[in-house]
């Protein structure tokens, strides 16, 4: 495959610049980093594209935090000047990961996203009888950044962009050159593209009939239950040796029939619904969302775009009635 080149000059263009800082604020004008970065925007702007121009970029580190929702997590939030580099990073390099996927990954894509990823899932169900789930230990914590740095020289050719792309993942590890941040946008990006070459893999290689991958959790379909059996053990080879990643359990294989637990969806041939901890798990964040409104923390702007954001994610399902309580009780909201 040819390696895409000239992207490092593209990224500190002006425009380029200017449009990440917008993706990197939109539904966050109101806080502080983003208020204080946008009241001297041109000047701000300048200091990024000079730290390009001399190859001598400044990350600033991360703020760590914990959550408990649904499982713990350490989430690491970076300045947001950093912020408006990840998204200029992405904005020129994401048509080029885009190229190596394949049909069947779902996250960080246009055009995909959870919601095609449980209908897809629905689609194999109804076709085949058995199904294999796996997902990846501690993913995040557990990327390599040697080769992560790898599939980038062979996705890309533009030295600077390489050397960007150590320094960024330089700036982050779980232990020595491993982990990337879970809270950036470059690393939801990168985690995907990670795992492209298992997409190949499995579809390529192993020729499993059905496939869907959403980030770490995906799911080979089969009528043939053994070829599932073997398929586990392949790809707990493949993810050791190429990816140096380790499954997190022996999976899940079962009929399709008893129904796929996936993205907090239960899905068979015929429907999809909500699984109770999911239904859980989104009024809690609701309900946090509107106190946090309340209390002066976020502004409406941003209330508005992460309760929308959260309410989508029921469109999958069979969740009208429910989503209609949550819709009447998010509108109770003075201001």
């Amino acid at each position: 495959m040819r390696r895409a080149t000239d992207l490092y000059d593209r990224i500190g263009e002006y425009d380029n610049l200017v449009s990440a800082f917008h993706g990197a604020s939109r539904g966050k004008r109101e806080r502080y980093a983003v208020r204080n970065f946008s009241a001297e925007l041109n000047r701000n702007i300048q200091i990024l594209r000079q730290q390009l121009f001399e190859q001598q970029v400044v990350w600033h580190g991360y703020r760590m935090f914990h959550i408990l929702d649904p499982k713990p997590r350490r989430i690491a939030a970076p300045a947001f000047s950093d912020r408006v580099l990840h998204h200029a990073i992405i904005q020129v390099i994401e048509p080029e990961l885009e190229r190596v996927a394949v049909f069947d990954s779902y996250a960080c894509r246009t055009g995909k996203g959870a919601h095609r990823a449980v209908e897809r899932a629905r689609t194999f169900c109804g076709r085949y009888e058995w199904f294999l789930q796996l997902d990846v230990r501690k993913y995040f914590d557990s990327i390599s950044h040697g080769v992560l740095e790898r599939l980038f020289e062979r996705r890309f050719k533009d030295q600077a962009l390489l050397g960007l792309l150590r320094g960024l993942l330089a700036s982050y590890s779980t232990k020595p050159g491993v982990g990337i941040p879970i809270g950036s946008l470059t690393s939801q990006y990168f985690a995907n593209f990670y795992l492209s070459r298992l997409d190949h893999f499995a579809q390529e290689v192993l020729r499993s009939p059905g496939y869907v991958r959403y980030m770490d959790d995906f799911v080979l379909f089969s009528n043939d239950r053994e070829f599932l059996v073997a398929a586990r053990e392949r790809i707990e080879g493949f993810l050791r040796v190429e990816l140096e990643l380790e499954l997190k359990n022996s999976g899940n294989l079962d009929r399709t029939g008893a129904g796929l637990g996936f993205l907090g969806a239960l899905i068979t041939g015929s429907h999809v619904r909500l699984m109770g901890k999911s239904k859980r798990r989104l009024r809690r964040k609701l309900k946090r969302l509107v106190s946090a409104f309340d209390g002066g923390q976020i502004g409406g702007q941003e209330l508005s775009v992460r309760g929308v954001a959260l309410l989508a994610r029921t469109e999958h399902a069979k969740a009208w009635g429910l989503r209609a309580r949550w819709i009447a009780d998010f509108a109770d909201v003075d201001g």
